[in-house]
């Protein structure tokens, strides 16, 4: 057996065992330990200086933890539309409930998801960082695939807010998600 003094031996590790890799995108772990939700927003037409927020919001008291899997923003207008995620503490102002919230896991019989799904116009956003910023050309669907690596703990949220890139101009547009949650340990 050789000795490397920085690395130790170089020869291969005798360990016995299969190798395990974590993969938290996996399907299979999803279906056995997890629910998994799709939810949309109604299209919504905004003004010359508005903003379209869509929310995700987990509650204190949910028990999940929420990894996002893609975020959807359909631009439904001739212009091309700035697409800016947040980490929120706090989501308020002219809220709507979204009622599209559906579960697509058929191995396990709960229906409802423990998060608050909202949009509107020109939501107040406290305490927010921004994520990510990218454009969406017209009349066309930018898809974020974050695969699960966003986590939104208990009492925190996740925004994705629209607004024009051309200045003056109004525009319509409208957000969706997918997600998974699962029980916090």
């Amino acid at each position: 057996m050789k000795y490397d003094d920085d690395y130790g031996s170089s020869d291969f590790c005798s360990c016995t065992g299969p190798e395990i890799v974590n993969d938290i995108s996996n399907g299979c772990r999803q279906a056995l330990l997890t629910e998994y939700y799709k939810a949309t927003m109604k299209m919504l037409e905004a003004g010359t200086e508005d903003r379209i927020s869509f929310a995700l919001i987990n509650p204190k008291e949910s028990g999940v933890n929420v990894y996002i899997r893609r975020i959807y923003a359909m631009n439904h207008s001739v212009l091309p539309l700035s697409l800016i995620t947040y980490f929120a503490g706090k989501v308020g102002g002219n809220i709507e409930i979204a009622e599209w919230i559906r579960n697509t896991n058929t191995y396990h019989f709960r229906e409802e998801s423990r998060i608050n799904v909202y949009f509107g116009r020109n939501l107040l956003l406290k305490g927010c960082r921004a994520d990510a910023r990218s454009s969406v050309p017209a009349y066309q669907t930018a898809i974020t695939d974050i695969n699960g690596e966003i986590l939104i703990a208990p009492g925190c949220s996740y925004v994705a807010e629209l607004t024009s890139l051309i200045l003056g101009e109004s525009f319509a547009a409208a957000v969706s998600a997918e997600w998974w949650e699962e029980p916090v340990r």
